[in-house]
């Protein structure tokens, strides 16, 4: 029974190292006085398969507020070149100098290799809802 357990522990950690779970990786994405600082890594778990953990903070650089701030966050094939996943990230107003930070999921494939982009969308891309 012992030796199942070590196996299977060997098995486990030779599919991890071997579906791309690599350190994390930082990138920026800067849209005027809006910048998002964000990281993301390759993950593995039982419920969710393989998926790309993404978290990281936006900023407002300038003298003004931006009322509305969101953010597109793309797992693109670094192969293909295709997008795997996609999420929308509302991060709400930022006052001159203020961050917020952000984390979410995007699914992957084990085989694949990914890198995450981040893209400031337009205000209107979150319409206003009257009551």
């Amino acid at each position: 029974m012992k030796l199942y357990g070590i196996v299977a522990l060997l098995l486990t950690a030779a599919f991890v190292l071997g579906s791309g779970c690599v350190d994390a990786v930082v990138r920026d994405s800067v849209s005027g006085n809006l910048h998002a600082h964000y990281s993301y890594r390759d993950d593995l778990s039982v419920g969710l398969g393989c998926y790309e953990r993404v978290a990281g903070y936006a900023y407002n650089s300038g003298n003004v507020s931006q009322e509305t701030v969101g953010l597109s966050m793309s797992l693109v094939d670094t192969t293909t070149g295709s997008i795997r996943d996609a999420k929308t990230l509302y991060i709400g107003a930022l006052k001159p100098g203020e961050s917020r930070t952000f984390d979410t999921t995007l699914d992957g494939d084990c085989s694949g290799h990914y890198r995450t982009d981040a893209e400031f969308l337009p205000a209107s891309a979150f319409p206003v809802t009257l009551p």
